[in-house]
């Protein structure tokens, strides 16, 4: 899933499985979205190693998270 913006209390997720829509942010998703580093220029809220670019796959990560907090079945 791809982010392009964070406005106030929402966020705008462009592609969902249903089309387009925009979600409400709790406070803690909004501290944690603006603590994340940010790369000049890239207007997406999580790059990737090509400059411009974004995280499009999430397969890898998502398996060495559930393996460092010991989630197997997750």
């Amino acid at each position: 899933m791809t982010v392009n913006n964070v406005k106030d209390d929402c966020i705008e997720l462009p592609n969902t499985k249903t089309g387009s829509r925009v979600a409400p942010l709790g406070p803690e998703a909004r501290a944690v979205l603006a603590d994340l580093p940010r790369e000049d220029g890239n207007p997406w809220v999580i790059s990737w190693k090509k400059p411009g670019t974004h995280l499009t796959v999430l397969h890898r990560p998502r398996r060495r998270i559930r393996e460092r907090a010991d989630l197997e079945d997750v």
